[in-house]
């Protein structure tokens, strides 16, 4: 089959109208559907041959009365069977349309009927769209979907298309400004952890976010528990690709000169993973959703990644593209190249949240089947499925979906390393290695905050400094400016919120070391020793630096000196000498080991009232003064005496 170069166009155009319309479904109720997909046999592969559909029929007015099904000549192009997802169906009907009356057809219990189609369309392979119509007794379509039918009835020898599928695991953001840690959706959550092990066979790709982790290891919920073993047991067995702690964009971090904290994000997302689910994440594999630059690229290179699965929509359109890219291409940055396969636009709109999950997944295995028809005699050739960061995988659509690729004989389920070791590189026409581009997608603003955030990370190393030890609550001043940072926050004024957040945390670990106020020393000699009393109320030996600082006083032993406050109540005494009497202030500074963050400032008063050595050698110089004096005074006047008449 010929497959023109607008089928990339077309089907990211149709993720769009699906994904618009998972988006109104989060916003307002679904409406009640009375047809659904329940089951449908996934391959037809002989003439005659039966292509079975499982109905579910619900209940509603005005009473349906039949089944139609009507099975159209195949697609000829990728960009053609897009179309046929929204119900725009070009080709005319392959056969007559097959209706089943309601009344003469067994439903079950539950509402489900199975209607069987007879198929007999010769020797041509291809995907043949159906339109199933729920009709009432005037023949009006009340409701209908459109799925297809894979006829592949030929001789299949060459190589299946791989699919290589990557599974995230994560919920809507845990921590927020204040508070603890908490999953709103950890229903959700939990669901689509049982449905992938539930699927274990499948060689997915684990994509987990920290951030959902340490949410499930911080709950004291059972469900929670049991969710974070079945992780554990799926991460044994499945590749766990590294991630940042929350959602991040390179560009955003590394334009305003942030790069330190990249590395802060990938060492507490490693650090969750690993002890939360006890192995350690490939950091060689780097899956990236939000924008990247050439800069970005080039980190990522020069922090060890070997391997990037990129979605699409952050790399440059490839010129000229006449079949869907299905091997891996030479991804560049600015100084730097990586290998990188990319998440396919058209198999991700199939990963949503439309209730019939069964559904969905047919349309993917339909979609697979197009691109293996593109060119079905040569080499190995694999696509990647890369699912939206908020997409929850359900039993419904990976049973269907690994039940369906056991038994296909076209595509198969494969591992990304198969993708980047078992698959030829890309090349272009002229014979070389297909290089592709960022495309330089605007990232989230972060220069208006990179200051704020620059402050608070040094003020928290500071009291890492301090306190010697994390603790759950400094663990959460930190992952709050990690969230702040990351692409999760949608506007400044958002990001402000957990920077203030941290800032108020700092102030209030700090709050708990309390200085000596409010009373005066009294010196009774030159020399002597002031004692100073602190309080630690943080629970954790505080290791800090106190200075003092007095004009009248002097130190002999130093006026700065480190100190561990691991009691309750520390009193360290320091050496002084007054350097004359009265009355004159005693600064103490706080601060902590670096000397960043200043914990703490007092005043007191010093009253010396001690005399010296000058004071006295004048004073002592004065009586004998004085007595020489008093005594000549006192000898003359005797004298003088002596010469006055009686």
């Amino acid at each position: 089959m010929a497959r023109t170069c607008t089928a990339a166009g077309a089907l990211v155009a149709a993720s769009l109208v699906w994904g618009a319309a998972a988006h109104g479904a989060g916003a307002q109720a679904p409406p009640v559907r009375r047809l659904t997909l329940a089951a449908q046999t996934p391959y037809v592969t002989a003439a005659p041959g039966d292509f079975a559909l499982r109905l579910r029929i619900g209940s509603g007015s005005p009473a349906p009365t039949d089944i139609a099904v009507t099975i159209y000549r195949p697609v000829q192009t990728r960009s053609e069977f897009a179309e046929t997802l929204r119900d725009r169906i070009s080709r005319s009907a392959a056969a007559p349309t097959s209706v089943f009356p309601l009344a003469a057809t067994s439903m079950e219990t539950n509402g489900d009927m199975t209607v069987h189609v007879p198929v007999d369309l010769g020797a041509d392979d291809g995907v043949y769209p159906v339109r199933v119509e729920l009709r009432d007794r005037t023949g009006t379509a009340l409701e209908r979907f459109v799925t297809h039918l894979v006829y592949l009835a030929g001789s299949h020898t060459g190589p299946k298309l791989g699919l290589a599928l990557v599974a995230p695991v994560r919920s809507s953001v845990t921590l927020g400004p204040d508070g603890p840690r908490q999953a709103p959706d950890l229903d959700d959550v939990v669901t689509s952890i049982a449905a992938l092990e539930a699927n274990r066979a499948l060689p997915f790709t684990l994509d987990i976010s920290p951030d959902t982790v340490a949410a499930l290891d911080a709950s004291d919920e059972e469900r929670a528990g049991r969710a974070l073993d079945s992780l554990r047991r799926l991460a044994v067995d499945h590749p766990l690709a590294g991630a940042p702690y929350a959602p991040l964009s390179l560009p955003t971090l590394l334009g305003p000169g942030l790069g330190d904290e990249i590395t802060a994000q990938l060492s507490r997302g490693a650090g969750v993973l690993s002890t939360a689910l006890r192995t350690r994440p490939d950091a060689r594999v780097w899956i990236e959703s939000q924008a990247l630059d050439p800069e970005s690229v080039d980190e990522l290179v020069r922090r060890g990644v070997e391997r990037v699965v990129a979605s699409d929509a952050v790399l440059e359109p490839v010129p000229d593209l006449s079949l869907t890219l299905s091997r891996p291409f030479v991804l560049a940055g600015r100084e730097e190249d990586v290998p990188a396969v990319v998440g396919d636009a058209g198999l991700s709109q199939y990963f949503n949240a439309e209730p019939s999950q069964v559904l969905q997944a047919q349309h993917l295995l339909a979609d697979l089947a197009v691109v293996w028809l593109d060119a079905p005699a040569t080499d190995r050739r694999a696509v990647v499925a890369m699912p939206p960061a908020g997409w929850r995988p359900t039993r419904a659509f990976l049973d269907t979906l690994s039940a369906a690729l056991a038994q296909s004989p076209v595509a198969e389920a494969v591992s990304l390393d198969t993708v980047f070791t078992g698959v030829k590189p890309a090349i272009t026409g002229r014979g070389s290695a297909l290089v592709r581009h960022p495309a330089n997608t605007p990232a989230p603003a972060m220069a208006e905050i990179a200051g704020e955030v620059r402050q608070a990370r040094d003020r928290l190393t500071s009291l890492g400094e301090v306190l010697g030890a994390a603790t759950p609550d400094t663990t959460l001043l930190d992952d709050r400016l990690l969230v702040a940072e990351s692409a999760v926050p949608p506007t400044v004024k958002a990001r402000q919120a957990y920077l203030s957040a941290v800032e108020t945390g700092i102030s209030d670990h700090l709050s708990a070391i309390q200085m000596p106020s409010g009373r005066s020393i009294t010196l009774t000699a030159r020399r002597g020793q002031i004692p100073v009393t602190f309080q630690n109320r943080t629970g954790l030996p505080a290791h800090v630096v106190v200075t003092v600082q007095s004009e009248k006083l002097e130190f002999p032993d130093g006026a700065s000196r480190p100190l561990e406050l691991a009691r309750r109540n520390t009193t360290e005494r320091f050496s002084v000498v007054s350097r004359t009497s009265g009355a004159f202030p005693l600064s103490i500074t706080l601060k902590s080991p670096d000397g960043n963050l200043l914990i703490g400032q007092a005043r007191l008063t010093v009253r010396s009232t001690a005399t010296s050595r000058v004071s006295l050698a004048v004073s002592a110089s004065a009586v004998v003064f004085l007595a020489v004096w008093w005594g000549r005074h006192i000898v003359r006047g005797r004298r003088a005496r002596r010469l006055v008449p009686a």
